[in-house]
């Protein structure tokens, strides 16, 4: 599969295989800047409405996080499908777990 963070507030998933497009949803109010597979094949997506969005492999809607601030420019996940980062504009990191999102602390960036 091959996922795209679209100006237009979508992910967008492609086949690897044959190009051919597999769903479309919409994750963000605004820009969708950012996505990363989880280990078992969730999709993470940050976006510039400061929030971070969860999707099954199939196109389900999984979860959305509170707003976090600021555009949400880097996703990825823990362990497990059900942990996820994002990096926000202002270089905070921050954990999304179930209901709760919390900034990650003694974390600097290159420069920092």
């Amino acid at each position: 599969m091959v996922a795209l963070a679209c100006a237009d507030g979508t992910v967008r998933v492609f086949a690897a295989k044959d190009g051919k497009e597999r769903w479309q949803k919409k994750a963000h109010a605004s820009d969708a800047l950012a996505v990363a597979f989880g280990p078992k094949d969730a999709i993470a997506t940050g976006g510039a409405d400061g929030k971070m969005a969860l999707f099954a492999s199939d196109g389900k809607a999984l979860g959305t996080s509170a707003g976090v601030g600021d555009y949400v420019l880097g996703v990825g996940f823990g362990e497990t499908d059900a942990v996820v980062f994002g990096a926000d504009a202002k270089g905070a990191v921050q954990r999304w777990e179930g209901n709760k999102v919390e900034v990650v602390t003694g974390l600097r960036g290159v420069g920092q």
